[in-house]
């Protein structure tokens, strides 16, 4: 590597290095602020296409257009919030007010039987041995309790959070509504008048984002579509092995949750394991997590791989970007990172390209 490269490398390293700084302040302390308006924006955009193809075929107005589709869009994400937030409600609250009960009816009577049947089997132990068994069984009992109580009032808890939450997530997408109307009203006015205030390269840099994020969109959702399928055979197989009803059904129902990064498969598999083991059904409870440990490392192999060979870069970097992400961002660093890294690789072989065609 002789000087001229050395010195290209250094410079696209502390290039790179602080556009990383500056995206980790802006989306740490500047995009929380700005969500609403950014949101307002996509959303705005991303009914243009309707509105063009419309206007088009019926020869309506376009902002009478704009203003009925985004009215309609509101209309159906109210209710699906609606709805969401009174079954999450009610589904939290009915766990919370179940919680005593499964505890009497379950938990209690099972750890009682495992209780007995160990003494059964220590009645020739010495008198101090029995005793300080005894001891430990009445702890166990209480601690189990507690533990139960501790878990409802860490649901009471979540649950207050949320509400709590409640009114600054309003006035968010009451911006969000008012700064997409203002946007879709005026949008080529304001696309034009943010282009004409633009120097060529923020305009070339634009345009590639543009590009990049029309093309790689598709190819992410591919990707994943990809990685649920094989989760879904993966859970079929092996929920029919071990004898579950409807094993199809309930795959297909893991699967779909699957896409959620925090939950995942573990969401559904841990507790439903737990309480068959707590059930006392402990073969059943054994294969559940012997699936879910399979699925596991099966998709910790595999989601690197395929997310890495459609955004063209190497699992290993994949893998990388995805637990950076995820650990500064969290759900949005998982997914955002390795399409950071996919543009950054776009642009640089870009330029490369640009830079090979104007020497020659």
């Amino acid at each position: 590597m002789n000087m001229s490269k050395k010195k290209d490398f250094i410079i696209n390293f502390v290039f790179y290095g602080i556009l990383l700084g500056l995206l980790y302040i802006g989306f740490k302390y500047i995009a929380p602020i700005l969500i609403p308006f950014m949101i307002g924006f996509i959303i705005s955009y991303l009914i243009q296409r309707p509105v063009r193809y419309l206007n088009r075929k019926f020869q309506i107005n376009k902002k009478i257009l704009s203003i009925t589709l985004l009215l309609l869009f509101y209309v159906l994400i109210s209710l699906l919030l609606f709805l969401l937030c009174i079954n999450g409600y009610s589904w939290i609250m009915g766990i919370t007010n179940e919680a005593p009960k499964f505890y009497q009816e379950v938990i209690q009577p099972t750890v009682s039987n495992l209780i007995s049947e160990i003494l059964s089997l220590t009645e020739n132990m010495k008198p101090e041995f029995k005793a300080a068994l005894d001891e430990f069984t009445s702890m166990m009992l209480d601690s189990s309790k507690q533990l139960l109580g501790s878990i409802s009032n860490y649901a009471v808890s979540y649950v207050a959070n949320i509400v709590k939450g409640i009114p600054g997530l309003f006035i968010s997408f009451v911006m969000t509504i008012i700064s997409s109307f203002f946007f879709i009203i005026d949008y080529d006015k304001i696309i034009q008048y943010l282009l004409s205030h633009m120097n060529q390269s923020a305009r070339s840099f634009l345009s590639d984002t543009q590009y990049f994020l029309k093309n790689k969109l598709w190819v992410i959702i591919k990707a994943y579509a990809k990685i649920m399928t094989l989760t879904f055979v993966e859970l079929s197989i092996g929920l029919s092995l071990i004898g579950i009803d409807h094993s199809v059904l309930i795959a297909l129902a893991i699967s779909i949750f699957d896409i959620l990064p925090v939950l995942g498969t573990g969401g559904i598999m841990i507790p439903w394991s737990l309480i068959c083991l707590i059930q006392g059904n402990f073969i059943l409870g054994i294969e559940l997590i012997l699936v879910y440990v399979i699925i596991t490392v099966i998709r910790n192999i595999v989601e690197p791989k395929i997310v890495g060979a459609e955004l063209g870069i190497h699992p290993v970097a994949t893998l990388m970007a995805m637990l950076v992400g995820g650990q500064l961002f969290g759900i949005i660093g998982l997914f955002g990172f390795p399409i950071l890294l996919s543009f950054i690789l776009f642009k640089t072989e870009k330029n490369k390209n640009e830079t090979t065609k104007s020497i020659e």
